[in-house]
């Protein structure tokens, strides 16, 4: 009878073909696959030969610039996500199950909210667990979002939420957005403004598709005018120093604005300017009991430059912010 779990040729078992399948058809392309996987070309050309030889089908066709997953390999693909979810889910429970004593938590957040609220539940956290270790991953929404796909990481902090199926969500802060003007703008002789009177301010912002600029075009949209966009970049920082230099206006986040003095910040009245920070996590992938006291740890943490809690609800559909 064949031996459907050793490999003939190479004695490997088939989980490592059905990984070495699912990185080439996540990548279709050859090359890419090959550097993800950390193996030769020819290495990863051979184990596809045998699978499609196995299954007696061509998994893939060959086009010029690389592969094409066919039907016969998008078939394939599902099965596979799901065998090696449940293997990887086992390979972690076990690990978990012998390496009690070395506990870690994999969070992942966006560069603002490093400044302070992060640092808070770590040592919050630490004085209830002072053995648990922390893997930290800070980007924008995309790189944290395939660090949760990948479980390069165990939760994130971000806004507004990812709506993937595969994840959960839970809700926990509205984060005040101020205004951010020069010293020797005429707005800064002012306590408080209505957000429409930046409309003719040139407006420095971070990229579209980045969570905080989704916010801004949602509340400009909101207050009725379009920003006058004269710089777009991917990090708080710098929008603070542009600021300073007298370059434009921004709206960050209240925390950053109040840990700075390079700029005038300046609270808004109407519309209410916030963003939802939530956790997010995978809810198919298996969590460690110290992840899961961590993430009840910042569901429960009260961190000041917030407005109002969330609602504390854990949901999977794509509700919009309210």
């Amino acid at each position: 009878m064949e031996n459907t779990f050793i490999d003939e040729e190479t004695g490997s078992m088939d989980w490592e073909q059905l990984t070495y399948f699912r990185a080439t058809a996540r990548r279709e392309h050859m090359g890419r696959a090959a550097e993800d996987l950390g193996v030769s070309q020819s290495t990863l050309s051979r184990s596809i030969g045998r699978l499609e030889q196995r299954y007696g089908v061509l998994l893939f066709d060959r086009v010029k610039r690389g592969l094409r997953l066919n039907a016969f390999g998008r078939a394939l693909l599902v099965r596979v996500e799901r065998a090696l979810l449940e293997l990887e889910n086992g390979e972690r429970e076990i690990h978990e199950i012998a390496q009690l004593a070395d506990r870690q938590v994999a969070l992942g957040f966006f560069g603002s909210l490093g400044t302070r609220l992060v640092p808070e539940l770590i040592v919050s956290f630490q004085r209830r667990y002072p053995d648990v270790h922390f893997r930290l991953l800070q980007g924008d929404f995309a790189l944290l979002r395939d660090g949760l796909m990948t479980g390069q990481i165990d939760l994130c902090l971000t806004s507004p939420r990812h709506l993937e199926p595969e994840f959960a969500w839970q809700p926990l802060w509205d984060e005040e957005l101020i205004a951010l003007v020069p010293h020797d703008n005429a707005l800064a002789q002012r306590a408080d403004i209505d957000l429409h009177d930046l409309a003719l301010e040139p407006m420095v912002a971070l990229r579209e598709g980045i969570g905080l600029r989704q916010d801004l075009d949602r509340l400009a949209l909101e207050a009725n005018f379009t920003p006058r966009i004269v710089f777009e970049g991917s990090e708080v920082a710098t929008l603070v120093g542009l600021v300073g230099a007298g370059f434009g206006v921004a709206l960050i986040p209240r925390n950053v604005a109040e840990s700075q003095s390079i700029a005038k910040a300046i609270r808004i009245r109407s519309p209410r300017c916030y963003r939802r920070i939530g956790v997010s996590w995978r809810n198919d992938r298996f969590s460690t009991e110290i992840v899961a006291a961590f993430r009840e740890h910042v569901g429960a943490h009260h961190p000041k430059a917030f407005l109002t809690r969330g609602t504390g609800e854990t949901t999977r559909d794509p509700a919009p912010l309210i």
